[in-house]
């Protein structure tokens, strides 16, 4: 028991601290400068959309306002099986710069997107969801980072509104976390994995990945880093989006997620080989082991419940118990205190992750994602 108890505690910290310090301490002795210089190659800003009709409109006067040369950027919308307004909203905007591409019979996202790609000629692509809206320079500053060769994907700064949910602060410093650790992975040159929400990659670079893939933003970006371009993060890119509005619907999200990363790790799609040690040891500590995460709390616990012949083995217990209580009381009374908000978020995505691993497992989660409100 003190075995598992010890072996889980290190693999805990490692994953939330030991990690990302080390990226930091590389970071000052691996970086790698990126290129940057003012570049208007041709943009396809793709859209992918399903029943979008409450923010469709808003996403393409807002895409219509994007600060880049008119004649270089097309907006393409493309429907997966919409079976409402989105549709008749997208063709009251047809023209030479924004296209429907519609789709009668829902295929998923990464279905959709493969068969529009196979259209597009511009020289980058920016994918982008229905309900994210672009700061006026977000592509302009996205784009730049192509004039080095040798970058082939960019993520960029989603910030979610969320001070009006329950969960909003722990959400809020989760994300500042995850891009800070993005960022150090950038300055190294193995960044592991997109925000789906907004990322521009090379057209040329892109590998299609299976039409079942749940997490196709995640594989895509994997894949063109796996076949040697650099993939990085824009700090100056902005973007917002509504965050979900309950923590249920937040919680339907997460295992979303993880079942997509068991999936797409056991069809081996976006796995880096042995052959590229950083890039693998990137994906392990950043994506493997938090997938992982749940169980290594399930050993803790239950391995300390059984060593308590120390007293700071006991005060451990106590803590993880305070802790787990302090979740309980954010979920039932939905407080926005931070002393609340963090304990319940943190137990909210491991609870999901844990459920996410199971759905594929039992193979329950299907590609197609059902929308909140």
């Amino acid at each position: 028991m003190k075995v598992l108890f010890v072996l889980s505690l290190l693999l805990i910290i490692y994953v939330y601290i030991g990690y990302p310090v080390l990226l930091f301490l590389l970071s000052f002795v691996w970086r790698k400068v990126v290129e940057k210089k003012e570049i208007y190659p041709t943009v396809t800003l793709l859209i992918a959309a399903h029943n979008e009709e409450r923010v469709i409109r808003e996403k393409i006067e807002n895409s219509l306002q994007i600060d880049y040369p008119k004649e270089k950027m097309e907006i393409v919308v493309v429907s997966d099986g919409s079976e409402d307004e989105t549709d008749e909203i997208v063709k009251g905007y047809e023209s030479n710069r924004v296209v429907l591409k519609r789709f009668g019979k829902r295929m998923g996202k990464t279905g959709v997107l493969n068969r529009a790609m196979q259209e597009v000629k511009s020289e980058i692509v920016v994918f982008s969801d229905a309900n994210t809206m672009y700061h006026a320079e977000a592509v302009k500053r996205l784009v730049r980072n192509f004039a080095d060769p040798l970058i082939g994907a960019v993520t960029g700064d989603v910030r979610l509104e969320s001070e009006r949910v329950s969960f909003g602060q722990g959400e809020r410093i989760y994300w500042q976390y995850e891009r800070w650790i993005q960022a150090m992975e950038s300055a190294i040159g193995y960044i592991v994995g997109v925000d789906g929400a907004m990322y521009a990659i090379r057209r040329e670079r892109y590998i299609p990945p299976s039409n079942d893939i749940i997490l196709d933003d995640f594989v895509t970006s994997m894949n063109i880093a796996i076949h040697g371009s650099r993939v990085v993060y824009e700090p100056e890119a902005l973007a917002f989006e509504e965050t979900s509005p309950t923590w249920r619907d937040e919680f339907r999200r997460r295992p979303r997620i993880t079942a997509g990363g068991y999936q797409a790790l056991w069809q081996g799609e976006g796995v880096p080989s042995i052959s590229n040690i950083p890039l693998l040891f990137a994906y392990i500590s950043h994506r493997l082991l938090r997938w992982l995460l749940p169980f290594f709390l399930i050993v803790l616990f239950i391995s300390n419940w059984f060593t308590l012949d120390i007293i700071w083995l006991k005060i451990l217990l106590w803590c993880q118990i305070c802790f787990y209580v302090l979740a309980l009381i954010g979920l039932v009374t939905e407080t926005k205190m931070r002393l609340f908000a963090i304990p319940f978020y943190f137990c909210l995505g491991n609870l999901g992750a844990l459920i996410g691993f199971f759905r594929w497992l039992t193979k329950g989660q299907c590609v197609m994602w059902k929308k909140g409100r």
